[in-house]
């Protein structure tokens, strides 16, 4: 079977993280970039599109952009690399995202390790990003597909994506989809075992995360970017959903920007 994944025409790296331990990273997305983790050790639990997966050491997860999702540790040894990278594709990009195991491909595990090397010159790192795409392309894969559009639990869900800096509020929401507040937590909850409201907390704070991993904005700057403008409940949210300080998170967290 062919796969899923397009021809990428080339490559750029825009940003790298090696983490050891891996902390929570509630829900989020990058626009304009694919999104590449690579699990070393441990394991970690996928939530996107309305599904939850378990990944374990070895396996590769391929998201292209704009696809919302989060990353929960399973506890233990987690060490996960994760790289940014853009890539004008030379096909249609996935609907979802792609599962690869590359356990039994140790020469793909020998380019990642290339990839890593920050004395390379970025070219020599983009060619190596290309090599190891190729790489994947060629493994069988796990297509990851949201789940259908049209069923009420995802129009919430997208609903919630596209509107989480504003002040949503369950009335609302009963309101805009002509359900009962009960009913609109009956449907929703089983996607990842959240409100909407919960959501929309894991959703803003997801998203201050990855600002505060790719941007030079300060957390108060953040904080209101995400839809939350009060510093004190922003920080101490922060720090009981990720375990640390936005602060701290940064300095442990920041991707490298080549």
């Amino acid at each position: 079977m062919a796969s899923a994944l397009p021809h990428f025409a080339s490559a750029h790296l825009d940003c790298l993280l090696d983490s050891r331990p891996v902390v929570p990273q509630h829900f989020h997305c990058d626009p304009a970039r694919w999104s590449l983790y690579i699990l070393h050790t441990g394991g970690f639990c996928f939530q996107s599109g309305g599904g939850t997966y378990l990944a374990g050491g070895g396996d590769v997860l391929l998201l292209p952009p704009g696809v919302c999702h989060a990353l929960l540790p399973g506890g233990g040894d987690t060490h996960m690399t994760t790289l940014l990278f853009s890539a004008p594709a030379g096909g249609a990009a996935p609907q979802g995202c792609l599962l690869f195991s590359m356990r039994a491909h140790p020469d793909i595990d020998s380019l990642l390790h290339l990839v890593r090397d920050l004395s390379l010159l970025p070219a020599a790192r983009d060619q190596l990003l290309a090599a190891l795409l190729l790489q994947l392309a060629a493994l069988p894969e796990l297509h990851i597909a949201p789940l259908h559009p049209s069923a009420l639990p995802m129009q919430i869900l997208s609903y919630l994506d596209e509107n989480f800096r504003d002040d949503v509020s369950l009335t609302g929401l009963a309101a805009l989809f002509h359900f009962t507040p009960s009913h609109i937590i009956h449907v929703f909850q089983p996607l990842y075992d959240l409100s909407p409201i919960q959501y929309l907390k894991h959703r803003r704070i997801g998203e201050a995360q990855h600002l505060l991993r790719t941007t030079e904005h300060s957390a108060s700057a953040i904080a209101g970017m995400v839809g939350i403008y009060n510093r004190n409940y922003f920080y101490s949210t922060f720090k009981k959903m990720v375990g640390m300080s936005p602060g701290d998170y940064r300095s442990c967290s920041a991707f490298g920007l080549e």
